[in-house]
């Protein structure tokens, strides 16, 4: 949070009011597929995702 400068519309009174500080945000996500293959079939499967954030 920043404390910026504010003028009350009511009072005409100086103030300082916090607004928040916006970053860039990245994301992306990562795709995990394992599979378990016994004589050339599919015996099992399962795959999973990973959400990776990073501020720049």
């Amino acid at each position: 949070m920043e404390e910026v400068p504010y003028i009350d519309p009511l009072t005409g009174e100086s103030k300082t009011i916090q607004e928040p500080v916006f970053t860039q945000e990245m994301k992306h996500y990562e795709l995990k597929s394992d599979i378990l293959m016994f004589d050339g079939k599919v015996i099992e499967w399962k795959q999973s995702t990973v959400m990776v954030r990073s501020l720049d």
